[in-house]
């Protein structure tokens, strides 16, 4: 649609150029034409706004599909809600940068899930977030993906934990924090 739209005002303009020495007077159409194109201009902007809105709720409902996706398949979301030690705060207290991380467990480390979030528009790199064990880590979602309309800034969908001590745990992530976003990773 916005190549034709394009290739159309293209070849518009085109004809105004070279028929009418590239203006267009008024009173060149009849009155009902003219009426026409004023009330279609007026409705242009609320038309952009709506496609804008359309287009923003779409990006929303698909990252909202792949959090129901992520959590399905990721026991350590669910598994244990009800106890103690499924659920434990990596850092809850990062007002400096805003952040908060923990960590959802399941009974498996290697499906344990990380989440991290970055509550400014200013996004993190080479943040350094604590973990339980070392090995790669998936990045399980972005919320600052391409796909969902972001800027796509991220870890390239994962990253390898090393033995940098951090946040009281052994290892650690080298990330990317994306700006105003969520990330959640896991070993599975």
């Amino acid at each position: 649609l916005a190549n034709e739209l394009g290739n159309l005002v293209s070849r518009t303009t085109a004809m105004v150029a070279r028929y009418r020495d590239g203006e267009l007077t008024a009173g060149s159409g009849s009155p009902e034409v003219a009426a026409k194109l004023d009330a279609l201009h007026a409705e242009i902007p609320g038309r952009l706004d709506a496609w804008e809105l359309t287009s923003a709720l779409e990006s929303i409902w698909d990252v909202v599909r792949e959090l129901n996706r992520v959590y399905r398949e990721n026991p350590a979301l669910y598994a244990r809600d009800h106890e103690p030690d499924g659920f434990d705060w990596i850092d809850a207290n990062d007002s400096r940068q805003s952040t908060l991380s923990f960590i959802r467990r399941s009974g498996d480390p290697d499906e344990n899930v990380v989440a991290v979030i970055n509550f400014t528009p200013e996004p993190r790199h080479d943040f350094r977030l604590g973990v339980d064990t070392d090995g790669y880590w998936h990045e399980l979602i972005n919320t600052d993906a391409r796909v969902y309309g972001g800027s796509g800034l991220g870890n390239q969908g994962g990253v390898m934990a090393t033995a940098v001590p951090c946040h009281g745990r052994p290892y650690s992530l080298s990330l990317t924090l994306p700006p105003l976003g969520a990330l959640l990773l896991s070993r599975g």
